[in-house]
């Protein structure tokens, strides 16, 4: 059972097929295809120019491209995987949740949007299951509207008591 966060320190991604593809996957072009096993979030997203791209691009060689969203989300995303990649890292809370983490391999800007590189954890299995779970009490930030706020605790009330939700699974 491999683990790995998807990303924004709250969702997770967990692949539970133990079973590796045992021959090369099919070739995919450099510029790479949008991600097929997708368990929540949005499938396309609003680049710089306001145009549609992918949300996440499978680049078929061990990593993805996931679009960074609008600030300050994506800017706090892109700091959180800076800081926690940085090999001076000395934070013992993060050191242990860092081999839970995919690979970041930098900032790629391209078509119009930006995106973080990171190791795709469900690259190689045949049959990956893929759960996004959100962790904690509160899902929203400390920015936040009260009308956000609002529409984020109606979602799941369970997830104040419980700690986490499950927001998707394939």
């Amino acid at each position: 059972m491999s683990k790995a966060t998807e990303v924004e320190g709250r969702k997770t991604a967990i692949n539970c097929s133990n079973e590796k593809e045992r021959e090369g996957s099919p070739e995919i072009k450099s510029a790479g295809v949008p991600l097929k096993i997708q368990a929540s979030g949005h499938k396309v997203t609003q680049g710089h120019s306001g145009n549609q791209i992918p949300a996440v691009i499978d680049l078929g060689d061990g990593f993805i491209l996931k679009a960074l969203q609008k600030p300050p989300r994506g800017e706090r995303e892109l700091n959180f995987y800076q800081y926690v990649s940085d090999q001076a890292l000395v934070d013992p809370d993060l050191q242990m949740l860092k081999p839970f983490l995919p690979q970041f391999a930098g900032k790629i800007d391209r078509d119009g949007g930006s995106y973080l590189k990171l190791s795709n954890v469900i690259h190689g299995y045949h049959k990956p299951c893929v759960m996004d779970l959100k962790m904690g009490r509160i899902t929203y930030d400390r920015s936040a509207t009260q009308e956000k706020i609002l529409s984020e605790l109606k979602k799941f009330p369970p997830a104040r008591q419980l700690g986490f939700q499950i927001t998707g699974m394939v």
